[in-house]
């Protein structure tokens, strides 16, 4: 299951966390999900059409 970045953000600022560096990698993803398998083409299409995505994120407590 994946957590929106709505979600994610909310709960880092709820925190007292801040958000920076955020590296989006969802269409390099939806090409390891090329298996042939429905679930997994079905998160590729989700990945690839935009409605779902993978981030790397740097949170950071503000100074």
């Amino acid at each position: 299951m994946t957590l929106s970045q709505r979600a994610f953000r909310g709960l880092a600022e709820a925190g007292g966390l801040g958000w920076c560096d955020q590296v989006d990698f969802a269409q390099d993803h939806a090409q390891t999900l090329r298996l042939g398998r429905f679930h997994l083409i079905y998160c590729e299409a989700g990945f690839l059409g935009g409605g779902i995505t993978i981030s790397q994120v740097t949170r950071v407590k503000p100074a």
